[in-house]
């Protein structure tokens, strides 16, 4: 778990996305995983995204890394 401290960083941005049925995702959980996925050597869109995938359970090895 993420501690209070490192969240409160990120409690002031506003999410500019349309808040409509296509928005599955809390802004702030995008930008941890962003986050986690770069500190683990993400250097992509992609790569992140596989790095969310695995953190999920959705994929048990990821191609990319």
């Amino acid at each position: 778990m993420l501690s209070d401290t490192f969240l409160k960083h990120f409690t002031t941005l506003e999410d500019p996305r349309i808040d409509n049925h296509n928005r599955r995702h809390e802004l702030i959980d995008i930008l941890v995983i962003t986050i986690l996925g770069t500190i683990c050597g993400a250097d992509t869109w992609l790569e992140i995204y596989e790095f969310a995938l695995v953190k999920e359970g959705k994929r048990s090895i990821s191609p990319i890394f």
